[in-house]
């Protein structure tokens, strides 16, 4: 068995400092393997075996006020040994203890009194007493004993999972796997068909705490609404007056006012829709039942009604004049909001809103939708559509005299819009008149007007008068933003 010899030292105010003498002839193989080693044991570390002719390097400062010095000899051969001095000196700091930190200013060892700022590494922050403030550095001065004061940890900043609401279209992708620490990766995506992704679709956890874009952007993703697009091809079978019978998801936007008033309103998001103002006007919101994804009014029962939670009328629209007695129409438009999200489908889908400043020409095609009068003059049962050209100016400005009414007026917000045999009619008013026509190459369509008013059908003049929608752009956007 090998010989062991301790040597225990202890101070309670003060380290320990080692030297050893050129005198050090320990025990040592021809391997280089220590026969007999020595061990210098500190509160926090271990040096050695050291053994040969070399001594360790001196001085040694073993920064604890704790050291066991440990000899071990096989008792074989006859060697000098080695010679050690000790002594006490102050107490001093190691700067390296806080991990994922830097000290400044910067040295191996501080004295008593001491002060420092340490900063934490760039993704990492204060962890102050367990509570994760995003502070990124802290000052700690050197005690008598050695340590720190305040000692502070520096942990990875954890952006947590984006705050999504619960039931929203933008969704995670893979979400039990998401890692939500300095520069993880999470990915966003829609979650229906009838959405797509407006902004970038990954976002990294940045220093700060917080999910970014690629360009540092904060701002997290949107699901829009796809617009414009139909989910069948146009048929041109069936007989509005001169118009044809749509069938189910070939005009998905159409939205069927069956009450108080019969009229029409155009979805625009999944949450809110269009119409005329004169539609709506007097009209209670928890009296008016609009349908959507039907084609035959009277299967209204087999579908939900929209409820309606507010109906917005144009302030330019003047309120509460009877359609016998007005002859103008100037900014006949409102807003209907649901109470729910549409759930967005094959057969209910919004209409994409113009581009304010797109230029309507003369004689371009475009499709007029609604349940209203046909070439009897009486409401229809089913959606009928038909393709009708824009109007010129000074055709618009044209305006009919209407029986017990007087001259109409048109204004810089109105079209006009018509073709031979073909126009809107009474119970068409709020529908959509959308450009381009459709056809089965169209699309994306957009809603160009809103149908308004115009002398009666039975007058053959097959003019109709429509809101001009891209006038609006501002009036909707600003109002669906507010409300």
């Amino acid at each position: 068995m090998p010989t062991v010899c301790s040597l225990c030292l202890w101070s309670h105010t003060a380290n320990w400092m080692l030297r050893f003498s050129a005198v050090f002839d320990v025990q040592q193989g021809p391997d280089s393997q220590c026969k007999d080693a020595l061990r210098i044991v500190t509160q926090t570390k271990t040096l050695g075996p050291f053994c040969g002719n070399k001594p360790p390097p001196s001085p040694i400062s073993t920064h604890s006020n704790q050291v066991q010095i440990y000899f071990t000899s096989d008792e074989t051969g006859e060697n000098k040994g080695f010679r050690l001095h000790f002594e006490t000196i102050e107490k001093v700091c190691q700067s390296g203890v806080i991990a994922n930190s830097k000290m400044t200013p910067h040295k191996q060892e501080y004295k008593s009194g001491e002060t420092v700022t340490v900063i934490c590494d760039v993704g990492y922050v204060v962890n102050s007493k367990g509570a994760l403030a995003l502070s990124t550095q802290f000052e700690t001065t050197c005690q008598t004993t050695g340590s720190w004061f305040p000692s502070y940890s520096c942990e990875i900043v954890d952006c947590g999972l984006p705050q999504i609401e619960s039931n929203s279209i933008l969704e995670l992708v893979d979400v039990p796997a998401q890692k939500t620490q300095y520069n993880a990766e999470v990915q966003f995506m829609c979650s229906s068909e009838y959405y797509k992704l407006k902004g970038h679709d990954t976002y990294t956890c940045n220093a700060t705490g917080q999910w970014v874009s690629p360009g540092d952007k904060a701002d997290m993703p949107k699901c829009i609404e796809v617009c414009g697009v139909t989910s069948n091809s146009i048929s041109s079978s069936g007989r509005i007056l001169g118009g044809a019978r749509a069938s189910l998801g070939q005009i998905p936007w159409q939205l069927l006012i069956k009450s108080p008033r019969r009229g029409g309103a155009s979805l625009i998001n999944d949450q809110w829709a269009v119409t005329a103002a004169h539609v709506v006007d007097g009209v209670d919101e928890s009296m008016i039942k609009i349908f959507g994804e039907l084609v035959d009014g009277q299967e209204s029962d087999r579908t939900d009604v929209l409820t309606c939670e507010r109906i917005i009328i144009h302030p330019g629209y003047e309120q509460g004049i009877s359609s016998n007695t007005r002859t103008n129409y100037d900014n006949d438009i409102a807003l209907i909001r649901f109470k729910t999200r549409v759930n967005l489908g094959p057969n209910i889908c919004p209409i994409c809103l113009p581009d304010v400043n797109r230029v309507m020409l003369e004689d371009e095609q475009g499709t007029v939708s609604g349940w209203g009068g046909t070439d009897r003059y009486r409401a229809s049962r089913f959606l009928l559509y038909a393709h009708i050209s824009v109007y010129s100016l000074d055709t618009c400005r044209s305006t009919p005299v209407l029986p017990k009414v007087g001259t109409m007026i048109f204004t810089k917000n109105m079209l006009c819009a018509g073709a031979d045999g073909k126009d809107s009619c009474g119970g068409d008013s709020g529908g959509p008149f959308i450009l381009p026509m459709l056809s089965p190459a169209g699309g994306p369509y957009h809603l160009a007007g809103i149908v308004s008013w115009g002398a009666p059908c039975k007058d053959g003049a097959n003019k109709g008068y429509y809101t001009k929608v891209q006038n609006y752009i501002e009036w909707i956007k600003n109002t669906i933003k507010g409300t």
